[in-house]
């Protein structure tokens, strides 16, 4: 065909493409249209007689083209044919049914070619929409800050104690004080586990009733008399472990918390005194005091409830029933003859705790419990909180120390398991007042809160919480949990990991309160008859040794740039503001903080460099001994600033071997620092690394804080 007719017929090629594709939406019999539009008009070279192609006859002819003939019609009618095709398509379609309007002689060919205009005007071709099929819904990824759904309704801290009937407790209490004889002496002793497999019991005594004795019996309230074994025995804590069985149903004593014991607590004494038969003897007072015996390694309740001989190894306890103390001596008379009453100790049961393990394996109990030196510490203590949902208030366990910057660490075991009901614990601090504290905890759901109260139960409100995917839930596990409070920023730590820095507000920073630990923040969180014990209960003493201060370090060739503090300490949080040396292009610099510097080049270093790198580095006693314990590129988002007059302001926490650096808040780096000295120097340091600022270089810092950590 020649240029003319070429162009011609590509242009109705795409033409009768963008027309049919609208056909195809109307007729299921115009599916084929371009093709043989295409096949017809443009493989015949003839050229074409008009520019302008007359539609109706086209399509008329196309139809007349395509129609299958298995037998030649003569005169096929073709506009009845294409209303039947229409009619049998619109039949076929699902929903809705349409139901055309009835004419009397239809337009095919105009129908045909006001579809076609009408599609190529609403370019681009639609498609059908085919079904939809149901698909799972995916479960969405927890936030960062999940909110428990349905949201826990806070309990409100208990104002005052339940009260208990003495009478009632004592009907309780009684059946578990026993009395022990030997053949050398009588006394009493507590029972403290029952075993329902074996029907045999443990019972808690004095190691003076049973020493030095061949046999031993023990005698229950109801006066039925068994043979027992002595299973271990310490004389320095004055406790001894026996076993008696085939005995009936026993109701051990529920063991309670000594530590912090205020005094004029509610005291009540039980035993058998002067070897009486019957029923055990009952003696009421309150808890005078507590005090550590380091000659026994021990903690003794002193009470002046009525102790006589006999009542030795006998239960003290308090008037809701709870085991706090094994009595063991009273205090008659002075050295010089005067008389003195109500004078009677009993070994705590912060003590008698944790030494069960070591009588129950037949070895003597070596306390770890050290004489509290530091005013205003506390621990470390062992103990457990009974959960008590009926009274609907938050178990606590109080340290009877108050304070507006410490550390509080402790070991918490999970009181059942995660999948059978829901249990939180942690600490309660900054406790001004009923329902006005902080409180930071773990839940059983795997996430840590931090909580603000602020006068009622409804004010609660949630400052940050976040998963925690290596927190133990198992029955019976522990984790550890630690609190750093300095100024307005808490640090906690969860099993030796950094988990938050928490914002406490700047209008609590000086407010002084109480320190408990606490469990079953919310309603449903505990169980009856449950209890949520921990180990090594310790509050540490947190003080501002320094600061704040400010100061200008000069670079000297040679030498590191710094500026002592002073202070002699091992354990320290200190934090300082840097401002960026203005150097000249191309040129770096590096700032930072030494501590433990024990001698001039016997130090740990955390240093930040202006190439966006951190190092912690250890040198010891000469500068040729200087090694690299761990270094790495200081992440982008936590706002680390490298151009001149910027700041950056340090964190620096040191506790035991471990280091951590925080850089404007945010944690870059955690170390640890082996072979460290006992204690040492600290102070802000510029010009760590040779080839960093000239000499002359000035670096300016400000807001220099240094706090000491005293553990007990």
């Amino acid at each position: 065909m020649d240029a003319r007719a070429s162009g011609i017929c590509a242009e109705l090629e795409v033409s009768a493409q963008g027309r049919m594709r609208g056909v195809k939406k109307l007729l299921a019999l115009a599916v084929i249209l371009p093709a043989v539009f295409v096949a017809t008009r443009c493989s015949t070279p003839a050229a074409i007689p008009s520019p302008t192609p007359d539609i109706p006859a086209t399509v008329a002819a196309i139809v007349a083209a395509i129609i299958p003939t298995p037998t030649p019609i003569p005169t096929p009618d073709l506009p009845a044919t294409i209303a039947a095709a229409v009619m049998a398509t619109e039949a076929a379609r699902p929903t809705p049914t349409w139901t055309p309007s009835p004419t009397p002689t239809p337009n095919i060919a105009g129908t045909v070619e006001a579809a076609v205009r009408a599609t190529e005007a609403a370019r681009p071709t639609p498609k059908w929409t085919p079904s939809p099929t149901p698909t799972a819904t995916p479960t969405p990824a927890p936030t960062a800050t999940p909110s428990p759904i349905p949201t826990p309704s806070p309990t409100p801290l208990p104002t005052v104690a339940p009260a208990h009937s003495v009478a009632d407790v004592l009907k309780r209490v009684l059946p578990a004080v026993v009395q022990i004889k030997t053949n050398r002496a009588s006394g009493s002793g507590v029972i403290i586990l029952y075993t329902s497999a074996t029907t045999s019991a443990e019972v808690l005594t004095n190691a003076h009733v049973i020493a030095g004795a061949s046999s031993i019996k023990v005698v229950t309230s109801s006066g039925l008399e068994y043979t027992a074994t002595l299973v271990g025995s310490d004389p320095a804590a004055d406790l001894a472990l026996v076993r008696f069985c085939c005995v009936g149903t026993l109701t051990p004593l529920t063991v309670g918390a000594s530590a912090g014991l205020p005094a004029g607590t509610p005291a009540i004494a039980i035993g058998y005194p002067l070897g009486i038969s019957g029923p055990p003897t009952v003696t009421q007072g309150i808890v005078s005091a507590s005090r550590y015996d380091a000659v026994g390694q021990r903690w003794l309740l002193q009470t002046d409830a009525a102790i006589n001989p006999g009542n030795s190894g006998g239960a003290l306890i308090t008037s809701d029933g709870s085991l706090v103390g094994i009595n063991t001596s009273v205090v008659r008379s002075t050295g010089g003859g005067i008389s003195v009453e109500g004078f009677g100790f009993a070994v705590a049961s912060q003590t008698f705790s944790p030494a069960l393990v070591s009588l129950r394996a037949g070895k003597a109990f070596v306390s770890a419990t050290a004489t509290p030196t530091v005013p205003g510490s506390f621990g470390p203590v062992n103990g457990e909180m009974k959960h008590t949902p009926d009274d609907k208030s938050i178990d606590y366990y109080d340290t009877d120390i108050e304070a507006a910057e410490f550390m509080a660490s402790a070991w918490f075991f999970n009181p059942y398991a995660a999948n059978t009901n829901p249990w939180s614990y942690g600490f309660i601090f900054r406790h001004t007042g009923t329902n006005t504290f902080q409180t930071v905890f773990l839940r059983s759901d795997g996430s840590y809160y931090h909580i603000i109260r602020t006068g009622t139960a409804e004010s609660s409100k949630v400052v940050r919480q976040g998963t925690l995917p290596k927190l133990n839930l198992a029955a019976g596990g522990k984790n550890h949990l630690r609190l750093l409070v300095t100024g307005n920023t808490a640090h906690l730590f969860v099993t030796g990991e950094y988990i938050a820095s928490l914002d406490l507000g700047a209008s609590s920073t000086s407010q002084t309160g109480d320190i408990w630990a606490t469990s079953g923040y919310y309603t449903g969180e505990s169980v009856a008859g449950a209890t949520t014990r921990f180990e090594d209960f310790t509050v540490s003493q947190v003080t501002v040794e320094s600061g704040p201060s400010a100061g200008n370090l000069t670079s000297k060739a040679g030498f590191i740039a710094s500026q002592r503090t002073g202070v002699d300490i091992h354990d320290t949080a200190l934090e300082v503001t840097f401002t960026n040396p203005e150097l000249a292009s191309g040129q770096g610099w590096d700032y930072g903080i030494y501590f433990r510097r024990y001698a001039t080049n016997a130090f740990h270093s955390f240093v930040v460099h202006s190439t966006g790198k951190w190092f912690h580095h250890q040198r010891n006693e000469t500068f040729t001994n200087d090694r690299e314990i761990a270094t790495g590129v200081v992440a982008s988002g936590t706002g680390f600033n490298t151009r001149p007059g910027e700041i950056n302001t340090l964190r620096v926490i040191v506790i035991e071997a471990a280091a951590f650096l925080f850089i404007n808040g945010n944690l870059v780096g955690a170390t640890t620092a082996p072979g460290s000295p006992a204690q040492g120097d600290v102070a802000p340091l510029a010009g760590f690394f040779s080839t960093s600022q000239p000499a002359g270089t000035v670096t300016t810092f400000s807001e220099l804080r240094v706090w000491s950590i005293t553990t007990p």
